[in-house]
């Protein structure tokens, strides 16, 4: 005889009324789930490092102080423009 759980794990008859498929992928709804939390770290993350940085008492120009933080985000993933030297070319 197969233990209880083995036939409630198989079984999908309390989630969707009847016998048969799930309404939804789980692996996908696993995905979902992981970017929900993802995004919501950023998110938070974001917050803290806004407060953090431009103070605590001045929550009033928070907005402001966030599009800062993410404009200073985005430079740090521009490359850096600088002038060619000697050094930039290779030995020929």
């Amino acid at each position: 005889m197969s233990p209880v759980w083995q036939g409630a794990v198989s079984s999908t008859t309390g989630l969707t009324g009847r016998e048969g498929r799930l309404p939804y992928e789980p692996r996908m709804m696993t995905l979902l789930r992981k970017a929900f939390w993802v995004a919501l770290f950023l998110a938070f993350t974001l917050g803290f490092v806004t407060l953090f940085d431009h103070g605590y008492v001045t929550t009033s120009k928070f907005t402001t102080d966030a599009k800062s933080e993410v404009n200073e985000l985005i430079d740090v993933w521009h490359p850096i423009k600088r002038d060619k030297d000697n050094s930039d070319d290779i030995a020929k």
